[in-house]
């Protein structure tokens, strides 16, 4: 994973999102749509230059039509180039999974993948876990399969931009129980929801969070 240098912070709301594909080559996911970077060109994809992406607000603007890319012969020193007066804060959460079903929230009426801040001195894996079972209610123990790849996510409060990296892991659970979803994190559902139907809730989630599912291979 590239090294970047920011700011400690802490932050909620507004996303951006960050994830290194292979080598050079890194996928930026606004709310909306995508962004690529690479150092080479897909035919298709409309180009930007660096000097188009001056803040965040740029950065979401460029992509409400749909994907955009950003060529580069050094795209890590263009990731840097962007991200560089970013505050960076973790966070960890979890694919959940019982037999052919996967676990989802609501927040904010978006379904979503239960994720949180990592506390100071905590591990990713046990961060994890922890807010799964804080944010749906499980008291039933939730074993850890593999990590998955993880994602990065832009966040602007009060004009501030913060890059949050979220560490992803497959849990496994052989018991269903109550979801009780955790209101003041302002979460109003957590449902078990079968794989055969699980492209009908995310359709209109986050792109990151259909890319993390798109990606999972239990």
């Amino acid at each position: 994973m590239t090294a970047f240098t920011f700011n400690n912070s802490s932050a909620t709301f507004k996303a951006l999102s960050l994830s290194l594909i292979m080598g050079q080559k890194y996928k930026v996911f606004s709310e909306k749509s995508l962004i690529h970077i690479n150092d080479s060109l897909n035919p298709i994809i409309p180009c930007v230059e660096l000097n188009e992406i001056k803040n965040f607000n740029s950065f979401a603007t460029l992509t409400e039509n749909g994907p955009i890319q950003l060529i580069s012969d050094d795209p890590e020193r263009a990731i840097k180039s962007l991200f560089g007066d970013f505050s960076f804060i973790e966070a960890a959460g979890g694919v959940v999974t019982s037999e052919e079903f996967v676990l989802l929230i609501k927040r904010f009426g978006i379904w979503d993948l239960p994720k949180g801040k990592i506390e100071v001195g905590e591990n990713s894996d046990v961060a994890a876990v922890r807010e799964v079972k804080e944010e749906c209610g499980i008291q039933n123990e939730l074993q850890i399969n593999k990590e998955l790849e993880s994602t990065y996510h832009v966040y602007q409060i009060d004009k501030r931009s913060y890059l949050k990296k979220t560490y992803w892991f497959h849990m496994h659970t052989t018991q269903f129980e109550e979801l009780i979803p955790q209101l003041e994190e302002d979460i109003t559902e957590c449902k078990w929801i079968s794989n055969s139907q699980i492209h009908r809730y995310i359709s209109n989630s986050y792109p990151l969070i259909q890319n993390v599912l798109a990606d999972f291979n239990p």
